[in-house]
C-alpha cells in the first residue's frame, strides 16, 4: 500500500516544470502557499521519516536538512531567484566534511537518491587520494556493483592527476576529482510508496557509502 508520499512527485514536478519557465517572484508569490503545503512540507515530513530509517540501515544517527527554494543569487551569472528543484540531505550530526551523507531530490523530470562526499579539501582531499591510490580497484568494482552512476557536483575536477601520484595512474579520474557521489533514480510509482523505494536506493548504496566511511 503506498504511504501517501507518491503523490508528491507528479505534484512538485508539475510545479517544478511551470517555475522553469516562469522563475520570477510574482509568478512565484501567487503560488507560494501551495508550494509550502502542498511540496515542501511533506518534503519535510519524508525527510524526517527518512532519516530514521537512514540512520537504521547505516547505524549511525544522521540529521535531515531541506533545502530552500531560494536562490543566493548574489556572486551568481544567473539571477533566477527560485531553485526548481526539491533538494534534501541526510548528514552526521557534527561530522567533518569527509563524512559521507546521502542526498535525494525531486526535479521537474527526475527523482534520484545518491550518497558521497563533495567539495574536500586539505586533510579530507589527502586521504580521499590516498584511499582511490590504495584501494582504487575495490571501490571501482563497489561502484560498479550499486548500478549507479558517479555524478559530476561540486568542484570541476583538476585537469592534470595530482602529484606525487603517476600521471598515468589506473585511476587518475579519481584522482582528479575533488569529491565522489553515486546517484541512482528512485522509482517514482513503487507500490509501496516513496519511502520504501527510497530506502531501496539507500540498500544498493550502502557498501559504497560504508566504504567511504572506512577510509575517510
Amino acid at each position: 500500500m503506498s504511504d501517501g508520499f507518491n503523490a508528491l512527485i507528479p505534484r512538485a514536478q508539475q510545479f517544478f516544470t511551470e517555475l522553469k519557465a516562469n522563475n520570477t517572484r510574482e509568478w512565484f508569490n501567487e503560488r507560494k502557499a501551495f508550494y509550502n503545503d502542498d511540496i515542501r512540507a511533506p518534503g519535510v515530513l519524508f525527510s524526517e521519516i527518512m532519516a530514521e530509517e537512514i540512520s537504521r540501515i547505516a547505524r549511525v544517527p544522521v540529521t535531515p536538512k531541506v533545502y530552500r527554494i531560494y536562490r543566493d543569487v548574489r556572486f551568481a551569472k544567473d539571477k533566477s531567484p527560485f531553485n526548481p528543484w526539491l533538494h534534501m540531505i541526510w548528514s552526521d550530526a557534527g561530522a567533518d566534511e569527509a563524512r559521507p551523507w546521502y542526498f535525494f531530490g525531486i526535479d521537474h523530470d527526475a527523482v534520484y537518491l545518491a550518497t558521497g562526499v563533495l567539495g574536500l579539501q586539505k586533510e579530507g582531499l589527502l586521504r580521499y587520494r590516498q584511499m582511490v591510490d590504495r584501494v582504487g580497484d575495490d571501490l571501482t568494482d563497489i561502484i560498479d556493483a550499486t548500478g549507479g552512476d558517479v555524478v559530476d557536483y561540486g568542484p570541476e575536477p583538476l585537469k592534470r592527476v595530482p602529484k606525487p601520484f603517476d600521471p598515468d595512474h589506473t585511476h587518475g579520474d579519481l584522482l582528479r576529482r575533488k569529491g565522489l557521489i553515486v546517484q541512482r533514480n528512485v522509482r517514482a510509482d513503487h507500490p509501496d510508496g516513496l519511502v520504501k523505494a527510497a530506502v531501496a536506493e539507500v540498500k544498493h548504496l550502502l557498501p559504497f557509502h560504508q566504504m567511504l566511511r572506512e577510509y575517510l
